[in-house]
């Protein structure tokens, strides 16, 4: 969860990337491919997912916004300022120590690094519910 700014389109732009190597890593990306539409992937061992969220919606450059990725009983969900805006299965991530954890930078090497601003910035041990992702966004910023 955190508050975004995008301040350029760029290839697969991430927010977190966190893994031990490519193929087995999760990512959150502030835009698939140059469409700047957020996406949630997770992959494990050598299998490339087809199960992936993407948004319906393209992040408006140079425009704050309340985003917030969560993972729940095999379902990813995106919200972009307290509303559902995609939710689809996703693979669970395999039980690994993950030593390469980035926000802002990805672990595969052709991707960009964010063209962002982050403020606020929120990582939570447990999927919160809607209640609390819109008292979140409702916090003073």
């Amino acid at each position: 969860m955190a508050w975004i700014k995008l301040t350029n389109t760029s290839y697969f732009q991430r927010f977190m990337d966190c893994g031990i190597k490519e193929s087995n890593t999760v990512v959150v990306s502030l835009s698939k491919e140059l469409s700047n539409k957020p996406h949630f992937v997770i992959f494990n061992r050598d299998n490339f997912s087809q199960l992936v969220v993407v948004s319906n919606n393209p992040l408006e450059i140079g425009v704050w916004n309340h985003l917030t990725f969560t993972f729940k009983n095999g379902l990813g969900s995106y919200y972009k300022n307290g509303v559902l805006d995609q939710q689809r299965e996703l693979e669970y991530p395999v039980n690994i120590l993950r030593t390469n954890c980035f926000l802002g930078k990805s672990n595969f090497g052709p991707d960009s690094d964010a063209s962002a601003d982050f403020d606020d910035i929120k990582l939570f041990k447990r999927a919160l519910d809607l209640d609390e992702i819109l008292e979140e966004y409702y916090k003073d910023f």
